[in-house]
């Protein structure tokens, strides 16, 4: 009886699944997979950008390159309508403390080769202007901040002193002035700027260094050949020559000049236009402060 039964399991253990029930099995695995399969493409549906997407974010992409300025300094894009970021505005160039610029200057067909140094920690300006083919020489224009200049000749001894209310310009003097947008000039595409309905300056858009300037009364052109940040000027060639300091020295015609002459009417208007904006700044200190005082006494 034993013996039977152990057969019995033997054969039980020893027979092959129910084909039916193998087949459900696999039915069942395969459909589980398939929904897991479903799940894992939904979720990364989600997750990843579509090429839409893409594509609009690359359009954006192109349209964050730099505007193109309009008259009024704004930025002009394609994406037109409200709701987005601020317009963006061209900010006026600010000079570095020292350089060396080589100037051709035009004046009604008066034409010269100006070499300027600028240095505003020594609080001087040097302008060595030369005459087309030397006709009348070379003239030098030595400014200081305290508000006396040299023009003399190093040809003869000839030298004129001036003294003015202001000194040289300041490295914003550019500041306040009104920007007229972009355009090309000496082939260059400058932002243009107005001051003082006195001068025109044009800096290019890449380097913000001056291309060309013009003083509107006059209609004196200057165009930049050369700029050189942090170039100085010998350290001797700053001192006036000693015949400056005498009274025998005369000044002939070219020391008295029209060039020089708009250079320091600008210069005065600069600095009429600095006082008035202290003034006005402290004017709106003060109100500010009373403001502030009535508004701390209603508490």
């Amino acid at each position: 009886m034993k013996l039977a039964l152990k057969c019995t399991r033997l054969n039980y253990i020893a027979r092959p699944p129910n084909p039916t029930t193998a087949m459900r099995t696999r039915l069942l695995l395969a459909w589980v997979a398939f929904l897991l399969l479903g799940c894992l493409h939904t979720s990364s549906t989600h997750d990843l950008p579509s090429s839409k997407h893409t594509d609009q974010q690359y359009a954006f992409g192109q349209a964050a390159e730099p505007p193109q300025l309009q008259a009024d300094g704004s930025s002009s894009s394609g994406s037109g309508g409200g709701g987005g970021s601020a317009p963006w505005h061209a900010t006026p160039p600010v000079w570095p403390e020292l350089f060396k610029a080589v100037l051709f200057q035009n004046r009604t067909g008066r034409l010269a080769l100006t070499t300027l140094y600028y240095d505003w920690k020594r609080g001087a300006n040097l302008n060595i202007i030369a005459s087309q083919l030397n006709k009348a020489g070379a003239v030098w224009d030595l400014e200081w901040n305290n508000g006396t200049s040299f023009v003399f000749s190093r040809d003869q001894p000839a030298c004129k002193v001036l003294h003015f209310d202001v000194g040289i310009l300041t490295p914003d003097w550019l500041a306040n002035s009104t920007h007229l947008g972009q355009m090309e000039t000496d082939t260059f595409v400058c932002d243009a700027w107005t001051k003082a309905d006195f001068i025109n300056y044009y800096a290019d858009v890449d380097t913000a260094r001056p291309v060309r300037w013009t003083f509107l009364g006059s209609s004196a052109e200057f165009h930049v050949l050369e700029w050189s940040e942090g170039q100085a000027l010998p350290r001797k060639l700053w001192q006036a020559p000693s015949y400056c300091f005498g009274n025998t020295s005369s000044a002939p015609t070219e020391l008295d000049g029209e060039p020089l002459a708009s250079g320091r009417m600008f210069r005065l208007r600069a600095a009429h236009e600095v006082q008035a904006a202290a003034r006005a700044k402290h004017q709106q200190q003060r109100q500010q402060q009373r403001q502030w005082q009535q508004e701390k006494q209603k508490q």
